[in-house]
């Protein structure tokens, strides 16, 4: 029997991140700028946590290391980080022209 598991994303805050993250479907926790969204990570700076069933609230490194028939692998840790960026480019030459220096 194959059970579903819900992963809500880390999202990580970035400097040259936007709200474009939304046009995928996510539903950003603020009005911040976020660059990232870590979508399934084990990784403790954006450890993704169950979400539904009696393992609620757990994080998902921990899930795996109890629970390696749900995934399929005999790997020790996690093997995977899957994630979706948006980047902002910023050209040097316009931001001098912005800022006045010559």
């Amino acid at each position: 029997m194959y059970k579903v598991i819900k992963v809500p994303p880390y999202f990580s805050e970035r400097l040259w991140g936007g709200r474009k993250l939304a046009d995928f479907g996510f539903q950003l926790p603020t009005d911040d700028l976020y660059g990232e969204a870590w979508v399934i990570s084990a990784l403790d700076n954006g450890m993704s946590y169950i979400a539904n069933g009696p393992e609620a609230g757990v994080s998902l490194k921990t899930f795996f290391a109890n629970h390696p028939e749900y995934f399929g692998t005999t790997d020790k840790e996690f093997p995977l980080l899957s994630k979706l960026s948006q980047q902002m480019i910023i050209y040097p030459f316009k931001f001098i022209l912005m800022m006045n220096i010559f």
